[in-house]
């Protein structure tokens, strides 16, 4: 009677521990389960993203379906490992965040819905977490490298990696010599901690650079450690109608006047060089042109990155006359 007494008391302080008081009901914490949060309009390219989490190999995922602002409201999957939140029109960083919150595993990876995975990507990323005793913590975030698809072409980024990012605005922004590095630390990359997230949350209320945004949070609040697998396990393609395109420079450099003034090289670095690029794209070679101005008054851009985004500007002025 007494044994069975300790043994009920045993099993209760097992249950206890694993249930996260934010998250409202039992955590996994199985060395090889994930939650894969999915922010989506519900659209075709969905049915691929959901498909590639559910062929992760060596790895038990969830995959939970934050539909936002959907086109189709009734989106359904039959795999009982498919969960599906209807957030209505929450915001990409609300529906992540809605998403994180439902999640039943401890580590979390992010997927939109039109980016493809390698089936091995989430075990390579369990794999260097194990590497560096990181399982038992909270404070970390494991990365790796993006094709990028143009067209027909495809890009990787980066070119070389660095095995751990120190600095997010530097590795991200600064321009320190005349090819760029293709440094990208994107949102389909990254696997976390549920606790991080928790800590941290998503911003609701930013609405460009979003995942940026929570990088340079998580190393600035937490010290969090940013680790980046070596290898190109995520495909990314950038489309013409897709928000890079209907982003507004306006939105860009109000981002970097909140997030990067203290840093002045950077904060100039990223407004010619990314800020300048939004009206670029659209033919508005004039509102480029004025981004980059504002940026040689409020920051310091070297003279490499307005050099590169003077040429840049050249080479859209020239595509645009032929046109």
């Amino acid at each position: 009677m007494f044994l069975a007494l300790i043994l009920h008391i045993i099993r209760a302080c097992f249950a206890e521990a694993s249930a996260s008081p934010r998250s409202g009901g039992p955590l996994s914490y199985a060395a090889r389960d994930c939650s894969v949060v999915i922010p989506s309009t519900g659209r075709a390219s969905l049915h691929n993203a959901v498909a590639d989490a559910l062929a992760q190999t060596s790895v038990n995922v969830e995959v939970i379906v934050v539909l936002n602002n959907a086109e189709d409201d009734t989106w359904s999957h039959p795999d009982s490992r498919v969960r599906v939140i209807r957030a209505g029109d929450s915001g990409s960083n609300a529906a992540r965040q809605i998403g994180i919150r439902a999640a039943r595993c401890a580590y979390i990876a992010l997927l939109d819905d039109d980016d493809r995975w390698a089936p091995q990507k989430l075990q390579l990323q369990f794999a260097v977490a194990e590497d560096h005793d990181l399982l038992t913590t909270e404070d970390w975030v494991i990365s790796c490298g993006v094709e990028k698809l143009r067209g027909s072409a495809v890009e990787l980024w980066p070119r070389r990696f660095d095995a751990e990012v120190l600095d997010v605005p530097r590795y991200l922004f600064r321009r320190d010599s005349w090819r760029s590095a293709r440094h990208q630390l994107q949102s389909s990359t990254l696997f976390f901690p549920k606790a991080l997230a928790l800590a941290v949350p998503f911003d609701a209320s930013v609405k460009i650079h979003m995942d940026w945004d929570w990088l340079i949070k998580v190393r600035n609040l937490r010290d969090a450690r940013i680790l980046i697998l070596d290898r190109h396990l995520v495909r990314y393609e950038q489309l013409a109608q897709g928000i890079t395109s209907r982003s507004r420079a306006a939105l860009s450099v109000a981002w970097a006047d909140q997030v990067l003034r203290s840093r002045p090289r950077e904060h100039g670095d990223f407004l010619v060089l990314f800020s300048a690029r939004f009206p670029m794209l659209q033919g508005d070679l004039s509102g480029s042109r004025r981004v980059i101005s504002q940026a040689r008054t409020t920051s310091a851009p070297s003279l490499r990155a307005q050099l590169i985004a003077r040429a840049n500007l050249l080479r859209a002025a020239s595509r645009k006359r032929r046109l």
